[in-house]
């Protein structure tokens, strides 16, 4: 059977990882899917043996020799990084090391002007957007310049490497200078860093994205809810009826500063109608299976820029009103609102979103698919376990 390319899905295991791998595989391609040793998640129907690799954050040279060699003997044309940060950082500056395979995500040098939480600031005020106020916090002493309280702290980067741990730290609100500096403190000893930002209050979206160098197809989403619930990851979106002028408009200067031909995510909070600039990523997000209910199928058509293939952008036609909900992080939220004796109102909010996200056409319970059930195994087991805890 002829295919139009072999791509390689890397940490399919994630939660992006088959939403990945049902596109490209319904697109054409030959899929390869890779995922750490040890671990049995990452099978799915569109890729039911997954090769293994050394771990990106205990042993990088040995995953970059695994992915070299799965290029060479798969004759691989393009490596999808998928949602993991840690990898999209790791290839995008070892991008030599996949052979004749391209990187589906950004150099280097993009990386580094926004996906390093002290440069996006620099970065998106050069392009002309609003970013919050803020300082990078290598030491306190009585030089320290504070943004307003309350504030936003958090590590420079969304994960950091620590001797060969993989950190991921969640952001902390701070409202009081003993909060700041004991919250600056805590994130310093992990990971060495801190960013101090001013608290921007507003409506958060985000605009999923797809780039091919002169034109640029949207997705606006806006959170429902986070978890944790004050600066988490988003648990709950839905796809806005028309993107603001104003978001889209910041959204292309943002990508065309950054020259950026590939899949990435732009966070904005909005307060009083404008725009601050708030996370960068260049890489699937991990609720891709929201744009791609949406009408924007981000993993196929990143795929496909990246191999230089014919892309019609402007043929995208966004389905409004998709709701997404992200069964482990809702999970979690339900069991803490519990746990608290919220009202009941607070608590059927919750349990409502899960519910309807298991029938209803336009919302989608990610990883619940009953075409593709190896996934929704791996989910339910996980969500007996975080239940347990």
């Amino acid at each position: 059977m002829t295919t139009r390319g072999t791509v390689l899905v890397l940490q399919v295991g994630n939660r992006s990882g088959p939403w990945a791998c049902r596109s490209l595989a319904r697109a054409g391609f030959r899929v390869v899917g890779t995922h750490e040793h040890g671990r049995v998640a990452g099978r799915s129907r569109y890729c039911s043996a997954p090769l293994r690799t050394a771990s990106a954050v205990e042993a990088p040279e040995a995953f970059l020799d695994d992915v070299e060699r799965i290029c060479r003997e798969h004759a691989v044309d393009a490596v999808l990084s998928n949602d993991d940060e840690g990898v999209t950082q790791l290839l995008a500056a070892e991008r030599h090391r996949l052979g004749n395979a391209v990187f589906v995500g950004p150099t280097r040098e993009q990386y580094d002007l926004v996906c390093d939480k002290a440069r996006l600031r620099e970065t998106a005020r050069a392009a002309g957007l609003d970013a919050p106020d803020g300082a990078t916090v290598d030491r306190v002493d009585g030089t320290n310049h504070w943004p307003p309280l309350p504030s936003v702290v958090k590590p420079r980067t969304t994960q950091t490497q620590v001797a060969g741990e993989l950190i991921r730290r969640s952001a902390i609100v701070v409202k009081t200078p003993e909060e700041r500096a004991a919250a600056v403190d805590e994130i310093r000893a992990v990971t060495g860093s801190a960013i101090v930002e001013e608290r921007i209050v507003g409506t958060a979206w985000r605009a999923h994205f797809v780039g091919d160098g002169s034109d640029v197809a949207i997705v606006p989403v806006t959170t429902v809810r986070s978890s944790p619930e004050d600066a988490g990851m988003s648990s709950v979106q839905t796809v806005a009826t028309a993107a603001p002028p104003t978001l889209v408009a910041a959204s292309r200067k943002l990508i065309a500063a950054l020259d950026y031909r590939g899949p990435g995510s732009l966070q904005f909070i909005e307060r009083d109608g404008t725009f601050y600039v708030h996370d960068v990523n260049l890489r699937l997000p991990s609720s891709v299976a929201v744009t791609m209910l949406a009408g924007l199928d981000m993993p196929r058509l990143a795929v496909e820029v990246a191999l230089g293939l014919p892309v019609d952008l402007r043929a995208v036609r966004i389905r409004a009103g998709v709701r997404y909900v992200w069964f482990l992080g809702e999970l979690r939220t339900l069991a803490r609102r519990i746990r608290a004796h919220e009202p009941l109102p607070r608590i059927w909010e919750v349990a409502s979103d899960i519910m309807l996200a298991f029938a209803s056409p336009r919302r989608v319970l990610d990883q619940f698919v009953l075409s593709d059930p190896l996934p929704t195994v791996a989910l339910a087991a996980r969500g007996l376990r975080a239940l347990r805890r």
